[in-house]
């Protein structure tokens, strides 16, 4: 084989020896979800996960609309006092702050693309859960209501 011919197959090679172990299996970190069903208020909602910094910051942005069944779940890896923002985001929503159990701290209303002031949670909170705004109202979720998030998604928060 010629020089070029060998530089081609190196790259395929160092994979396959890398990924070659003595016999144990390959161990890989688990795949995060991209969407969970919760159940809020009783009703069913398809949240997007936001589980990393990018995705976080990202949020809601540029959206024109969003499904009244559907969110976005922020999750983070840690409990502190958050305030969320509105830049880049079009469409109003309820931005509702949650503890680590899933009890609803408080229910904050952002409006498209106010960036300051932002949207404060009323205590440390684990998780944010946006919704279209009025969904709270419209179904009743109010402070100290619980939604029920699997207890492994807290540890993919990163």
């Amino acid at each position: 084989m010629s020089g070029a011919g060998w530089l081609a197959v190196l790259p395929a090679a160092v994979l396959l020896v890398a990924g070659c172990s003595d016999g144990d299996t390959l161990h890989t970190p688990p795949v995060a979800p991209r969407d969970v069903l919760l159940a809020v208020a009783g009703h069913p909602v398809r949240a997007e996960l936001a589980l990393d910094e990018p995705t976080r910051q990202r949020g809601l942005m540029h959206r024109t609309s969003l499904p009244d069944d559907a969110g976005m779940l922020f999750i983070f890896p840690d409990d502190t006092t958050r305030t969320f923002w509105m830049k880049n985001t079009l469409i109003p929503l309820d931005i509702t702050f949650l503890a680590r159990d899933g009890r609803l701290i408080n229910v904050g209303h952002g409006e498209p693309g106010v960036e300051f002031p932002g949207v404060p949670s009323d205590g440390p909170a684990r998780m944010v859960l946006e919704l279209r705004a009025g969904w709270c109202t419209d179904y009743g979720f109010r402070p100290g209501d619980r939604v029920d998030v699997p207890p492994e998604l807290l540890d993919l928060a990163r």
